[in-house]
């Protein structure tokens, strides 16, 4: 065997060939180390091959793209990133380096476009425009650098994937193709059609909406843990640390990491998604715990964030007196910020997420929300609520103080986060400081002021109670927000119900509305 030709003209990375004339037989004498041979033979239909450098994630999926272009007659394979040269400079670089030209028909190095001997097409695009997407009709589809290109990309190209070269079809007695109706296509005995999505760690979407969404997870570090919910059964995720790679020199993971921030060495040479490059709260990842049945000892918290334009979020936290520690169990995230509406919903999850007397201040609002005026009668947020009996207490407000007790109950291992509050996991693993400018200028010490409603009505919660939560005083108040021990002397009219309120800034037209609220509450059965 001697060493076969490339597209370059030179020797193939891995071909090797018969030197006997006419005799063409060819052998790939790749052979792939135990992480890259998990993903050439896994079988979902999206493959999500993610690591650090030099972890080996190219040259594996260019061999399967190989293996699927040599064993697909027909097919069609395209390979695309957001920017060209991104894949010129990597993967077709290395294929050229390594596909015969004997297995090569037709080239047109300017269109990127590649047909082989068996009618197979490989097509290298940008993926920028999805319309420009819409004519394919793949048997294989790659992603380099996905985390470059958008979400709507991805669910495009996922539509292209329907070449049947790429599968076998199912046939009735006569022979004949079998149609699903309930899918819209023929039924198949055996599919081999592929996308790979292939990037270094990142957040977006391929963190968010794909790895959290995968149905298995092969991470190769038990210091890496990802929330999935609500699995899709078409995707899958292989997570390559850098250290994988046999082949490396000795020195390469040692001289990389050096002066390098632990961020740096997490994301690209630990491949992980757990990085905290300008993350708020970096151990935030930390917290996240399964679920289990909160006692109904515990004392509970209610915190809120109120969207006037944007969502609002509600979490529910129970203390435990024992270790210390607040666990939040459950959220809420509203889209509709009509008041009636999250009452309605308030009043739904109270009687199921508190139990009686257990409930240890009043549900917690944050203080710009509870005191804005509605424009139509101007009565304040707090007002309206009040009027749906449910009294709102204000949250500190300041934000440095709210960060750095959050990050201590963080660090300190005193905040626990249900893994099935999923929309607090995206909020507090996305919430950062502004990035830097090109020459590490900070552009400012406060958290980019979006997609943060939950995090801030965990900031909101956490500032609401004390940092010892083992020696925590006995309160109890009732699902409006009274305090239960002094219910009884306001039914006897011995006190105002507005003196239950530790805020002294308090409208006229607020003691009007508590008093009159008044008649209504000593009707009621608490």
């Amino acid at each position: 065997m001697v060493p076969a030709i490339n597209l370059e003209g030179g020797e193939s990375t891995f071909w090797m060939r018969c030197s006997k004339e006419n005799c063409n037989t060819f052998v790939n004498t790749y052979i792939p180390q135990e992480h890259q041979a998990e993903v050439h033979t896994d079988n979902h239909k999206c493959v999500g091959v993610f690591g650090g450098y030099g972890s080996g994630k190219t040259s594996c999926t260019i061999q399967d793209d190989q293996k699927h272009m040599l064993s697909t007659p027909n097919g069609q394979t395209v390979v695309g990133s957001a920017i060209l040269a991104q894949v010129e400079q990597t993967y077709e670089k290395e294929l050229r380096q390594d596909l015969p030209k004997d297995f090569v028909l037709y080239e047109n190095k300017s269109k990127k476009t590649y047909i082989l001997i068996n009618g197979h097409t490989l097509l290298i695009k940008s993926f920028y425009d999805e319309e420009l997407l819409r004519s394919l009709n793949s048997s294989r589809i790659h992603i380099v650098e996905a985390s470059a290109i958008d979400h709507e990309i991805f669910i495009q190209l996922k539509a292209r994937l329907r070449s049947l070269a790429g599968a076998v079809l199912e046939l009735d007695s006569e022979g004949n193709v079998i149609y699903d109706p309930s899918t819209d296509t023929f039924k198949t005995k055996v599919d081999w059609k592929r996308i790979f999505i292939e990037s270094n760690p990142s957040n977006g979407w391929i963190r968010d909406d794909y790895l959290f969404h995968s149905s298995v997870i092969k991470t190769y570090d038990t210091n890496q843990y990802y929330n999935v919910l609500e699995p899709d059964r078409f995707y899958s995720s292989h997570i390559h640390p850098t250290k994988l790679n046999a082949y490396l020199p000795s020195d390469f993971i040692e001289s990389n990491s050096k002066n390098k921030p632990l961020w740096w060495i997490r994301r690209y040479l630990q491949g992980s998604f757990d990085y905290a490059e300008g993350m708020v709260y970096a151990n935030i990842y930390s917290c996240f715990v399964d679920d289990f049945p909160i006692p109904s000892s515990w004392h509970r918290v209610i915190s809120t964030d109120y969207g006037i334009n944007d969502p609002s979020a509600w979490l529910y936290g129970a203390i435990d007196p024992v270790s210390g520690i607040l666990y939040i169990f459950d959220e809420t995230f509203v889209t509709d910020n009509n008041y009636e509406t999250q009452s309605d919903i308030y009043w739904q999850k109270f009687p199921i997420n508190i139990p009686l007397g257990k409930l240890w201040t009043p549900p917690i609002m944050d203080g710009r929300s509870i005191n804005k005026r509605n424009d139509f009668n101007l009565k304040t947020i707090g007002d309206l609520f009040a009027e749906r009996k449910i009294f709102l207490q204000a949250a500190m407000m300041d934000l440095e103080a709210r960060m750095l007790k959050t990050n201590t109950f963080i660090d300190s291992g005193k905040l626990k986060i249900f893994k099935s509050c999923i929309n607090l996991y995206k909020e507090g693993v996305n919430y950062k400081f502004p990035p830097r400018t090109a020459d590490g200028k900070s552009q400012g010490d406060k958290p980019m002021d979006k997609n943060n409603h939950g995090v801030n009505a965990m900031e909101f919660m956490i500032m609401a109670i004390p940092e010892n939560l083992k020696n925590l005083e006995h309160k109890s108040y009732d699902a409006r927000g009274i305090e239960l021990k002094v219910l009884k002397k306001i039914q006897n009219n011995d006190i105002n119900p507005y003196t239950l309120y530790e805020d002294t800034n308090k409208s006229s037209s607020q003691d009007s509305r508590f008093g009159s609220m008044y008649g209504g509450w000593e009707r009621e059965n608490y």
